[in-house]
């Protein structure tokens, strides 16, 4: 069993235009409000959920950080 490491350094937050879901739509920009209290959801987590977040403009990305607050 092999155990993965994440890298020691991120690059910098890259700048968000939008935010879409096609679950518990109203509560799509709690995702990425930098608040670990607030939160987007979708639920029972059903096949099909989906979040799409749209840079401001085409770019690189070498990965996607979750940062996960406690969950109530």
């Amino acid at each position: 069993m092999s155990s993965l490491k994440p890298p020691e350094r991120y690059g910098g937050a890259l700048d968000i235009s939008r935010v879409r879901t096609n679950v518990n739509r109203m509560l799509a920009p709690l995702a990425v409000d930098g608040d670990l209290v607030s939160r987007w959801h979708g639920g029972s987590q059903d096949p099909g959920e989906e979040v799409l977040i749209e840079l401001s403009h085409a770019q690189p990305v070498g990965a996607v950080v979750l940062k996960l607050g406690s969950y109530r």
